[in-house]
């Protein structure tokens, strides 16, 4: 496979982690200390789509890819475990930070969600860079093109091969490749949901942030 052409999970993965970087910075600068925060619901708002599409990327990750990976090469089971403890760690600082923000709009100094978001950011930070340093050079030798391909028949003939909803993080800026791959995965209605639905509200919802930000 050519470096213009990288394997498609991979360039799914690289796709979404950038967004979810890009979209941790969009929110840390709304955050920033120097200035006043947007209001509250914009904020909330921003942060549930965040999460809820951090939650799908890695229920697709555990659900489909990983098992994958490890069905393909066995002795990498200890490392996917590892990845699936990250996991949980992330979606524990995630709990936090829901949890600071509805204080937050309860009366609560905004310095709570301040606090929770930048307790996330270092654990999810050190799982992008932890999944990226150790499983991503495996998944070329563990996820085939044949493993794609049979991912997309499933998917013709009405089998789910990805979660029920998706918050297309990756999608914003998505190279074209990522969306041939979703559009050739997702069952009918999940793809019409997200390309006409759910990827117009989150980058709405990113606009309302940045608005507020800039205001």
């Amino acid at each position: 496979m050519s470096d213009s052409m990288p394997h498609p999970y991979l360039a799914l993965q690289q796709s979404t982690h950038g967004a979810i970087r890009r979209n941790i910075e969009r929110l840390a600068t709304a955050l920033d200390p120097a200035h006043l925060p947007p209001p509250g619901h914009i904020v909330a708002g921003f942060w549930a789509m965040l999460e809820a599409g951090i939650h799908h990327h890695h229920d697709a990750e555990e659900q489909i890819f990983l098992p994958m990976m490890v069905k393909n090469r066995p002795d990498i089971a200890g490392l996917i475990d590892r990845t699936g403890a990250e996991h949980a760690a992330v979606l524990e600082a995630m709990v936090h930070v829901d949890r600071s923000i509805k204080a937050w709009m309860a009366g609560d100094d905004v310095a709570v969600v301040r606090e929770a978001f930048a307790k996330f950011v270092e654990v999810g930070t050190t799982h992008l860079e932890q999944e990226e340093a150790d499983v991503w050079p495996l998944i070329p030798e563990c996820i085939s093109l044949a493993d794609i391909a049979e991912l997309q028949a499933q998917a013709k003939a009405g089998v789910s091969t990805t979660p029920e909803e998706i918050i297309p993080l990756g999608f914003e800026s998505a190279p074209p490749q990522v969306l041939a791959m979703f559009e050739a995965t997702a069952p009918a209605a999940l793809r019409d949901r997200v390309l006409n639905g759910t990827l117009p509200a989150w980058k709405a919802t990113v606009e309302a942030l940045l608005a507020s930000s800039s205001a």
